[in-house]
């Protein structure tokens, strides 16, 4: 393991220090005083490292699923840029109807979490009458689904909400490939780039949630009714590892290098096991241990201060 891979680990566990071939290293992030450009963005007039911790804090929360989903990673990015790290701007977690940061006719209590990223002018799919602000994303909890006396009852469920927002991220990143001149989705008609891209997105989640690469055929189809195929998987897994070498390659572009590293060790496999699943014999034929997936940290920011 890299120091940096070491790094981001501690850093991803919580940690406020780590070990590294025999010294100890903190997991702080290094402070740079403001310069006056810094301060000159639309909001308070101090960046948010001087001001408060709640959005590292927000960030931290969201790196357990943001970390495997480069063009979600991409749009934080372009969030931060854009706010002087006041994220709290262009990202909404909204929790129930009556919360201020609803829109109006945007989302309502349907029982589901929900969630949209709206486009900005220069994007692609920018509507006038579009609801919501443009070039915000917002992920949406219904009350219902916070009150445990409600109908139907359903814990409050963070990871959700977050997959959620992670989602809609991930769209705001492939309207900064579009407008870079890349060319994310291939082999698809312009009429069905949308449903494509949201199948995409779904597939996003699953891999997060279950920590692989691998796509699931089971979940293909949700949204666009294709099938579900080995076929189709490979086209999904060609072209969601296409989106992640363009949105790694346009972070680096940015000065935000992405350090990869996997959050577990893959699975050992004794000899018997891997005799009886290669013989596949009956109900003990199984599937090769799955590969952990390939996560990112972003580099350029991390201080390299003894403890």
């Amino acid at each position: 393991m890299t120091f940096g891979e070491a790094f981001a680990a501690a850093r991803a566990a919580g940690l406020p220090d780590f070990e590294y071939n025999g010294e100890r290293y903190t997991t702080e992030l290094e402070e740079v005083a403001p310069t006056k450009k810094e301060l000159d963005y639309p909001g308070t007039d101090i960046p948010y490292k001087y001001r408060s911790l709640g959005d590292v804090e927000f960030r931290a929360d969201i790196d357990p699923i943001i970390s495997g989903v480069p063009p979600a990673l991409l749009k934080y990015q372009d969030i931060e840029k854009k706010t002087g790290g006041d994220v709290g701007q262009l990202i909404k977690m909204i929790l129930g109807e009556d919360d201020p940061n609803n829109p109006p006719g945007m989302f309502d209590d349907s029982g589901s979490t929900l969630g949209r990223y709206i486009p900005a002018e220069d994007e692609r799919y920018y509507k006038k009458d579009n609801l919501g602000e443009p070039g915000v994303s917002y992920a949406f909890e219904p009350d219902q689904a916070r009150n445990p006396f409600s109908f139907p009852t359903a814990e409050f469920d963070s990871n959700r909400l977050i997959e959620t927002l992670v989602e809609e991220l991930a769209h705001g990143g492939m309207r900064i490939l579009e407008n870079e001149g890349y060319d994310p989705i291939v082999g698809v008609g312009k009429r069905n780039e949308l449903p494509i891209e949201e199948e995409l997105m779904d597939q996003y989640q699953y891999r997060t949630r279950e920590d692989t690469p691998e796509i699931s055929i089971g979940t293909i189809g949700g949204r666009t009714n294709i099938l579900p195929t080995v076929e189709n998987a490979e086209v999904f897994a060609n072209m969601l590892n296409r989106i992640d070498e363009q949105s790694l390659k346009e972070l680096r572009k940015r000065g935000r290098v992405s350090t990869p590293f996997t959050r577990k060790e893959p699975e050992e496999e004794s000899f018997f096991e891997k005799l009886i699943r290669t013989l596949g014999l009956g109900v003990f034929g199984g599937e090769e241990p799955k590969p952990a997936l390939t996560r990112y940290a972003q580099g350029g920011i991390a201080s390299i201060r003894k403890v």
